[in-house]
C-alpha cells in the first residue's frame, strides 16, 4: 500500500473514533467561543483584551462560521478538521526528524490519542494550538538541532501563530529558547547559530508586538463567566451586558436569546453542554 493509501486510511480511524461528539451542545467556553467570533471580525481583537485571549482562532470561527453556520456540529467540525490536518503533519515530523518509522508512528499516536480527540469536537481554540506547535516544534529541532536553516523561514511565523492562538505559546516560547543552549553546544559554527537564534525569535517578537498585552483588562468578556455562569446555548450573540449572575439570590439575563435548562443532571444541577453545573 502506498504511503498516501496508509495515511488516508490512519485519516480515515480517527475520524470515525472523534464523530461521536460532533453534535453534542456546546457548553460555557464554547458558547463563549461562538458568541465572540458572531461579532464584527474587526471587532474581535478589542472585545478580547477584555479578557486576555489572542485573537487567532476566533477569526478563524468567524470566517468559518459565515460559511457554514453556528451550529454546534458547524463550529465542532472547525476543530475536528484541524486535528485531523494534525496527523499528515506529524508523519512529517517524525519521518523528516527521525525516520520513516518514528513518522508512522508518530501520526499514529496523534491519530489514536484521546486527549486530542476530546478537543477534536470542542468549539474552542486546542485543536488548532496543538497543530501550530508541533510544525513549530518540528521546525525549530530541523533549524536549530539539525542545522537545517532553510526551516527557520517556517519556524518564526508558526510560533508566531502560536502565540496568537492561546497564551501558552508564552511558555512554550520560553522552553525554546532554553532549547537554545545544548543546540548551540552542538552546533559546527555559534556565531551563526546565534545569529540565526536572534534574528529568528526578533522577528517572532516583532511580529508578535500588536498582540502583546495589554491583556487583560479588568472587563470581562462579553459571554457569562463565573460560577455562576450558565450557557447550555446554541448560537449565543453575547453582548457586554450578556451574562447570568445571582442577584438577591435569584439568578437574572440579558441575553439577547434565553438560557435554556437542559439535560438529565440531579435537581440542583443544570446542565452545559458535557458538565453538569450547581443551579442557582
Amino acid at each position: 500500500m502506498t504511503v498516501v493509501g496508509l495515511l488516508v486510511g490512519l485519516v480515515g480511524a480517527s475520524l470515525a473514533l472523534r464523530l461521536g461528539d460532533l453534535d453534542s451542545w456546546l457548553w460555557m467556553d464554547e458558547g463563549i467561543s461562538v458568541g465572540v467570533a458572531s461579532h464584527p471580525l474587526s471587532d474581535i481583537p478589542g472585545l478580547l483584551r477584555q479578557d486576555g485571549s489572542p485573537p487567532l482562532y476566533y477569526l478563524i470561527l468567524h470566517g468559518w462560521m459565515a460559511l457554514f453556520g453556528a451550529s454546534e456540529t458547524a463550529t465542532h467540525a472547525l476543530s475536528l478538521t484541524v486535528s485531523l490536518a494534525a496527523i499528515p503533519v506529524a508523519l512529517w515530523a517524525g519521518w523528516s526528524l527521525f525516520g520513516r518509522r518514528v513518522g508512522w508512528t508518530f501520526a499514529a499516536l496523534v491519530a489514536m490519542s484521546p486527549f486530542l480527540a476530546y478537543f477534536a469536537t470542542e468549539t474552542r481554540m486546542y485543536a488548532l494550538l496543538s497543530l501550530l506547535t508541533l510544525v513549530a516544534t518540528a521546525s525549530f529541532l530541523h533549524g536549530f538541532a539539525f542545522g537545517r536553516r532553510r526551516y527557520l523561514g517556517m519556524f518564526a511565523p508558526a510560533l508566531a501563530l502560536v502565540l496568537y492562538t492561546h497564551n501558552w505559546g508564552l511558555w512554550l516560547t520560553a522552553g525554546l529558547l532554553v532549547a537554545l543552549v545544548p543546540c548551540a553546544k552542538a552546533a559546527v559554527d555559534r556565531r551563526r547559530f546565534w545569529l540565526d537564534a536572534t534574528l529568528t525569535f526578533g522577528a517572532v517578537g516583532v511580529a508578535y508586538l500588536p498582540g502583546c498585552p495589554p491583556w487583560p483588562t479588568s472587563e470581562p468578556t462579553p459571554g457569562p463567566h463565573g460560577p455562576h455562569a450558565r450557557c447550555c446555548a446554541k448560537q449565543y450573540r453575547w453582548s457586554p451586558s450578556c451574562s447570568v449572575t445571582p442577584t438577591n439570590g435569584s439568578s437574572s439575563s440579558s441575553c439577547s436569546s434565553p438560557l435554556r435548562h437542559c439535560g438529565s443532571c440531579s435537581g440542583a444541577e443544570s446542565r452545559c453542554g458535557r458538565r453538569c453545573w450547581p443551579s442557582l
